[in-house]
């Protein structure tokens, strides 16, 4: 699997390069080393965002000795288990975009995706996300075909439970101005889906 490159420049700004053979500190983010990925999709994980229903994607962590990945770093009982649960992997050469970028960490890379923006600030990395990039991603998924519809009848089952969760916080929200929040938060996304809380 390719993955995009990058290092830091004295800018601040971390920009696209070819990975140099000889790193120096300059040229290092000071984030913990993070596993390459492939993203993955489930039938039933969607959610609004932004107003709209949009697919929820989790990560396979290629991590030998970890959630599958055995030791060697073999990827068949982790993309076997995710399978059997109804995930599908989005593998960047069949949907044919590369979404990782990998910067030159300090302890080791770092594998991101690539609507993850960086900026150096002192020795400080402050990381963030360009949510435009990541609607229009999530949108092409779509309309390639690589995530199917969202299906009415899980629509139902999501804002049934977003409205279950509702009614289980409404007596701690009596107590508890930040359940109180959540509460005010989550009806206010029931309505987004299309759905109405009880009372």
């Amino acid at each position: 699997m390719a993955y995009r490159k990058k290092t830091a420049t004295e800018t601040g700004v971390i920009t696209a390069s070819a990975y140099q053979r000889r790193q120096t500190a300059a040229d290092t983010v000071n984030l913990p080393p993070s596993p390459p990925f492939i993203l993955k999709h489930h039938p039933e994980r969607w959610g609004i965002i932004d107003g709209e229903w949009l697919p929820i994607l989790g990560k396979m962590k290629l991590e030998p000795g970890l959630n599958g990945i055995t030791h060697t770093g073999g990827e068949g009982p982790a993309r076997e288990g995710l399978r059997q649960k109804g995930w599908k992997l989005l593998e960047p050469e069949v949907i044919g975009e590369d979404y990782v970028s990998v910067y030159p960490g300090r302890r080791g890379p770092v594998h991101l995706e690539k609507w993850i923006q960086l900026k150096k600030a002192g020795n400080r990395i402050i990381m963030k996300p360009d949510r435009e990039a990541y609607k229009a991603f999530l949108k092409r998924l779509i309309k390639d075909g690589h995530i199917q519809p969202l299906d009415e009848d899980v629509k139902e089952i999501l804002r049934e439970q977003k409205k279950s969760r509702i009614n289980r916080n409404l007596k701690a929200a009596q107590y508890d101005p930040a359940m109180a929040q959540r509460v005010d938060e989550d009806k206010e996304l029931l309505k987004a889906m299309g759905g109405k809380a009880d009372g």
